[in-house]
């Protein structure tokens, strides 16, 4: 029997980036709603209907009891069979919602922000967000084992965890696109005006403090006053202005980088790619490094939440302890200067990324476990 499901975010990227080709799937059997902020949308959502609310990207008391509002509208209107909600902006209000309804909710977590070792306002007031989105969900699900092994270390109960999948991810990778094409790579560093015995080291992502742009960027100045031959590639959207803002001050800023403000073609930078550095203070699951492994680049990283399940140490890359800025520099030293290393390691984390997060398995994983879990919650 169909279900009626409705999607909440506060974001439509959280769709595109992770749950488009299982909402795909699931709206053969179903119908899909998805409430969420469309600005920005980049993909065709065919058979799935879309409602635009405008969530509040801060925290503000008058924004967020209009987005209650919206949303309490909404479900009047389509009464759906079950939520699943994600984000902690997109969790909260309609946590609130539901308190009338009681409409079986499943909450995804994609990260927690206040795993992070800095203690604010903002990190207390998350944690209190999520304590209640865990409280008053029927179901949660984590696409990585270590949020789950940090929730329990802080006295969690465990009754309602659930990993997607086996070994986490919603989405895994496409082996087909994600793959060594290195058979051009002179022409392609040349397009820069870069040599080919270059070497790049890319960050993609979000450029923000928690994804660690300025370690990054610190990293490579240091490593090429040093005397290496490399560039700094950054790839993604300058959302809160940091790059303008050390461009601004840096003016040797295009010494050392080249930026690229978006793509929809990560596996072009990858294959470019000769390390790939994530000196993020915390993550969810981190897509970014298993499309890394994927297409043969080695991966170094924090020892965070969420980067210990996507990179695998001594085998797709390395961990160091978070903000271990001498030691995170010295396992780039290691891969810069061995090439056979850079080689083996790539293998291996292909050969992991096969092994473990196969597109077509991690989403049929996935989906089986939504189906499962719907039949039982919605009785």
């Amino acid at each position: 029997m169909k279900k009626k499901i409705l999607f909440v975010s506060s974001s439509i990227q959280f769709y595109e980036n992770f749950l488009y080709e299982t909402l795909n799937k699931l709206k053969d059997n179903n119908q899909v709603f998805i409430a969420t902020n469309v600005n920005n949308k980049r993909f065709n959502f065919d058979n799935i209907k879309l409602k635009n609310i405008n969530f509040s990207r801060s925290f503000s008391i008058i924004k967020d009891l209009l987005t209650v509002f919206h949303l309490a509208s909404y479900i009047t209107k389509i009464k759906p069979d079950i939520i699943i909600s994600s984000t902690p902006k997109g969790g909260l209000p309609i946590t609130l919602v539901n308190f009338f309804f009681k409409i079986p909710r499943i909450h995804i977590f994609t990260g927690l922000m206040w795993s992070e070792k800095k203690t604010s306002l903002l990190n207390i007031f998350v944690k209190y967000t999520d304590k209640l989105i865990i409280k008053f969900s029927k179901k949660l699900y984590f696409d990585s084992k270590s949020q789950i092994d940090f929730l329990l270390q802080n006295n969690f109960p465990e009754s309602k965890f659930c990993l997607t999948g086996k070994k986490g991810s919603m989405k895994g990778v496409n082996l087909f696109k994600f793959k060594n094409e290195n058979v051009d790579i002179k022409n392609k560093k040349k397009k820069y005006n870069i040599s080919s015995k270059t070497l790049i080291l890319l960050f993609l992502g979000r450029i923000s403090p928690e994804k660690g742009i300025e370690t990054y960027i610190e990293s490579v100045k240091e490593l090429t006053k040093e005397g290496f031959d490399i560039k700094g590639f950054i790839v993604g959207r300058d959302e809160k202005n940091i790059l303008i803002n050390h461009v601004a001050k840096n003016f040797d800023f295009n010494q050392y980088f080249r930026y690229f403000e978006y793509t929809d073609q990560p596996e072009f930078f990858f294959q470019l790619a000769d390390i790939v550095l994530i000196p993020s203070s915390r993550e969810g699951f981190c897509q970014v490094a298993i499309e890394a492994s994927a297409c043969e680049v080695p991966v170094v990283g924090f020892n965070v939440v969420g980067l210990r399940d996507s990179i695998s140490h001594n085998e797709t890359g390395f961990l160091v302890p978070y903000n271990d800025k001498v030691r995170f520099k010295e396992k780039i030293k290691l891969l810069l200067k061995d090439n056979n290393l850079r080689i083996k390691i790539g293998k291996q984390g292909r050969e992991f990324v096969k092994k473990n997060y196969m597109q077509e398995e991690v989403i049929n994983e996935f989906i089986n476990q939504l189906e499962e879990d719907m039949q039982n919650l919605c009785k």
